[in-house]
């Protein structure tokens, strides 16, 4: 019995340590982004603090080309569903 509990709370104490990992390693990937925007032409590096605004602008062509990509796969999927359909009448037509 004492072997049970030992593998059940290291088996647990890994879990924990699993989910933290998992939790740590999704927050690392939503940091890195850039903003889209144009710098000015007297840039010659360093830091840059863009506006509210700016930032506003940057999310939401961002969310903009997010919904046009959608909205193409989208488009490509009933494209695909049509054919589909169009081809299985075929074959039902030369069965028949």
């Amino acid at each position: 019995i004492h072997q049970l509990s030992i593998r059940s709370v290291l088996a647990e104490h890994e879990n924990v340590r699993l989910k933290e990992a998992l939790i740590n390693e999704r927050q690392r990937r939503k940091r890195g982004r850039a903003l889209p925007l144009e710098a000015e032409e007297e840039y010659h590096g360093g830091a840059v603090f863009w506006s509210p605004r700016k930032k506003a602008e940057a999310a939401r062509v961002r969310i903009e080309k997010r919904q046009k990509k959608l909205q193409a796969v989208q488009q490509r999927r009933t494209a695909r569903a049509a054919a589909q359909l169009i081809r299985q009448e075929e074959k039902a037509r030369e069965a028949a």
